[in-house]
């Protein structure tokens, strides 16, 4: 798995902070150039289409249509709704829009994880390892034990 550039100061970020809890939800791609993309995490968008409730069918057609990455055929599935939750996930697709992808797609070629629990679960250890007693990481040190990390994960550690 690379871990981007991006990524790392994340991380870096969230420890200086004490933010500890992900917020982003989002995973990162990079491609050949270095571009880079942000990827809604397709649990956390799972989780928000559930909070629509309503028709189980409605429920699952709008989760095949997001997995395929179709916001505008999902947006016309909800969009029709009166409920308080359904104007609430429209406005979630409208603003997350530029993050949700086909993860259909993204996941049978293997070109990322569309899931951000491996940075939730890293930021989660790095926690409990500054918090152990008896082999706790210096606070100042941390930074750079999460670039060696990154590093490792990249294959770009020099010996």
């Amino acid at each position: 798995m690379k871990v981007s550039a991006k990524t790392q100061q994340r991380l870096v970020h969230r420890h200086q902070f004490r933010e500890i809890t992900c917020t982003e939800q989002v995973s990162e791609i990079s491609n050949v150039q270095g571009n880079t993309r942000e990827i809604l995490d397709w649990f956390h968008l799972v989780e928000n289409l559930y909070k629509v409730g309503g028709s189980h069918k409605r429920i699952h057609e709008g989760k095949k249509l997001l997995w395929q990455g179709k916001i505008d055929e999902t947006l016309a599935l909800f969009s029709s709704l009166k409920k308080k939750q359904a104007c609430n996930f429209c406005i979630y697709l409208e603003n997350h829009r530029h993050r949700i992808v086909n993860y259909d797609y993204y996941q049978s070629e293997n070109i990322c994880a569309i899931a951000s629990g491996a940075v939730e679960s890293t930021v989660k250890q790095v926690d409990r390892r500054l918090k152990i007693s008896g082999a706790q990481w210096k606070q100042e040190n941390v930074p750079q034990v999460l670039k060696h990390r990154c590093a490792y994960l990249n294959d770009t550690l020099t010996t």
